[in-house]
């Protein structure tokens, strides 16, 4: 008996939902909507998030030592070494940073205009850079920042030093590998470069403004004879950069930064306003589950007598409220496997076509999306939780019902 009675219940559950069709659609296409939007709008949150730190950590340091405000130290070959030593640092390498202007010549008889440009131009070792950064233009462009470390060692007063460009700047400057550019700096030195590569990293902080050129070539350029910024560091766990830049930046005495320092704020706006965009949207899902009280209402207004038989019948209340919760958990349900299809059908496409943004104000120029099980699970369960509870209300008026005042 109550197997059949279990059969009966499942059986008037989808008979109700198929009576009204229309309204029945439109609810589960409700739900379906707030899931959709939930789950790619949070894939697209990851994405950019995964993004930003990938493509900034290919040009970006982990850790950095240094005096800060641009003074400088004297090169140790023994501190160098013990970084390298040191648990957990994958690589380092010296460095020099400089601030300064960059700019292309104007050439008339070529019908080309001067262009200039801010640039952070760093110094780097050609060989140790390698480990540091991972950017192919400075594999490219090794044997070039490498000559130019002997010629410079060799006091060559005509050698063209080579300069990797951000490939923002190289597009804000017009020029290409092989072009001319100069550099000013605000004592007023003057220093030719050849471009040698251009990198790009899809962060417009970096590819706007960043070049490389050889230590040697910087150190001669500024007249710093084995002096150096500071010392750049790779790590085997990037998520740890900032207690090892403690840890280290305490041994050793030297101002310590990590890639969090720089761009940790970001990352928190970021986790902050993906927050903030799934209790918006878990709203809509709460718009569509009162869509699904409404109408359980309306069919437990209509289905009275039907439910007065069935209790007459000798169907409990508890056999009337499944009724009803059924119903409802049968369009969440629905709404939420749709909406998790779609989704997934969405964030799939957004991944082999990237949606293009404006990297002056984003910092990356294309958002992919990175789905992780958890967004689809919390919103599958969001679903049909809230579904459920709205759909409690009618099914608890609908087991109610009076048989004999029906009957009679």
């Amino acid at each position: 008996m109550k197997a059949l009675l279990n059969h009966l219940v499942i059986f008037l559950a989808f008979k109700h939902i198929r009576r009204r069709p229309l309204q029945s659609s439109l609810t589960v296409l409700g739900v379906a909507v707030g899931v959709i939007v939930l789950v790619v709008v949070l894939s697209l949150f990851n994405g950019f998030s995964d993004e930003l730190l990938k493509k900034t950590l290919q040009a970006t340091p982990h850790v950095s030592l240094n005096f800060g405000n641009y003074n400088l130290l004297q090169f140790d070959e023994a501190v160098l070494n013990a970084l390298q030593g040191e648990p957990g640092v994958v690589a380092a390498s010296p460095y020099l940073s400089t601030q300064a202007l960059i700019a292309r010549r104007a050439n008339r008889d070529q019908g080309v205009s001067g262009r200039r440009s801010y640039v952070e131009l760093v110094g780097i070792d050609p060989k140790l850079a390698q480990d540091i950064f991972s950017l192919p233009a400075l594999r490219y462009a090794y044997e070039a920042l490498l000559v130019d470390d002997r010629e410079q060692a060799g006091d060559s007063e005509t050698a063209l030093a080579a300069i990797v460009l951000g490939r923002g700047l190289a597009y804000r400057l017009g020029v290409f590998p092989g072009d001319e550019v100069f550099i000013v700096d605000i004592d007023g030195r003057r220093r030719s470069y050849k471009v040698a590569a251009d990198f790009s990293v899809n962060n417009a902080l970096i590819d706007d403004n960043l070049a490389f050129v050889s230590l040697i070539s910087l150190q001669d350029y500024l007249r710093a004879e084995n002096e150096i910024s500071g010392y750049q560091l790779r790590i085997a766990q990037p998520e740890e950069a900032s207690w090892v830049a403690a840890r280290l930046g305490s041994k050793y005495g030297l101002l310590a930064s990590s890639w969090q320092d720089l761009y940790g704020i970001v990352l928190e706006q970021l986790a902050l306003q993906k927050v903030l965009s799934a209790i918006v949207i878990f709203l809509i899902i709460i718009v569509a589950a009162v869509g699904i009280a409404n109408v359980l209402v309306l069919m437990v207004t209509e289905k009275r007598e039907e439910i007065g038989i069935l209790r007459a019948l000798g169907s409990s209340q508890k056999a009337i409220m499944q009724l009803f919760t059924l119903e409802s958990l049968i369009l969440g349900g629905g709404g939420m496997l749709l909406g998790l299809l779609v989704g997934f059908g969405l964030c799939l496409y957004f991944s082999y076509y990237p949606v293009p943004i404006p990297g002056t104000v984003y910092i990356i120029t294309h958002l992919r999306p990175k789905m992780q099980f958890w967004d689809f699970a919390l919103s599958a369960i969001f679903a049909l939780v809230t579904s459920i509870i709205f759909g409690l209300l009618p099914a608890r008026r609908a087991s109610r019902v009076n048989p004999a005042e029906i009957l009679r």
